[in-house]
C-alpha cells in the first residue's frame, strides 16, 4: 500500500467535530452555493505538496504524504470556517492551523522526515534547492603570505 494519499472530502468531514460547521456546508450546498471543499481539497493538496517538494521527492500529482493528512485537513477545516463566514469556529481552529503550518515548514526545511513514495513522480518541479548557509571564509593567499 502506498504511503502517499488523496484526500477526500469525506475524509474532511469525518474529522470536523462541530455540528456547526458541517451544517453551514451543508446550507451552503442547499442554497446551491458551491462547495468549499471542491475548491479547498486540490488548492490545500497543492500547497502541501509545495511544502513538500523543498527536500523530497512528491508522489503522483493530487497526492500528499500520510504523514500530512491530518495538517492537511486541519487547514482545510481552518479555510471552510472563514470562507463560511463562521468566526468563531475558525477562532477555534486557528491553533491547530498555525500548528499545521508549523510543521509543514519542518518539512519544508529538513527537520521533519516524510515517508518516500511507492510511485514517485517524474514530474520535473520549478521548487528551489536545499539552501545551506555557510559562512564566507575570509582568507586567500595574499592572508597566508609569511606563514
Amino acid at each position: 500500500m502506498d504511503t502517499w494519499i488523496t484526500i477526500a472530502q469525506t475524509d474532511v468531514l469525518a474529522s470536523i467535530n462541530n455540528s456547526e460547521l458541517t451544517a453551514a456546508i451543508s446550507t451552503a450546498l442547499a442554497s446551491g452555493q458551491e462547495n468549499p471543499l471542491d475548491t479547498l481539497l486540490p488548492d490545500v493538496t497543492a500547497e502541501v505538496r509545495g511544502y513538500v517538494r523543498r527536500r523530497n521527492t512528491l508522489g503522483p500529482t493530487g497526492t500528499l504524504p500520510q504523514e500530512l493528512k491530518n495538517a492537511a485537513i486541519d487547514i482545510i477545516i481552518y479555510r471552510a470556517a472563514n470562507r463560511l463566514r463562521k468566526k468563531a469556529i475558525a477562532e477555534d481552529k486557528k491553533a491547530d492551523n498555525d500548528a499545521a503550518l508549523r510543521k509543514l515548514e519542518a518539512v519544508a526545511d529538513g527537520r521533519l522526515a516524510v515517508s518516500a513514495p511507492d510511485n514517485p513522480t517524474t514530474d520535473i518541479t520549478s521548487a528551489p534547492g536545499p539552501h545551506v548557509a555557510r559562512e564566507r571564509r575570509e582568507f586567500g593567499w595574499d592572508e597566508e603570505r609569511g606563514i
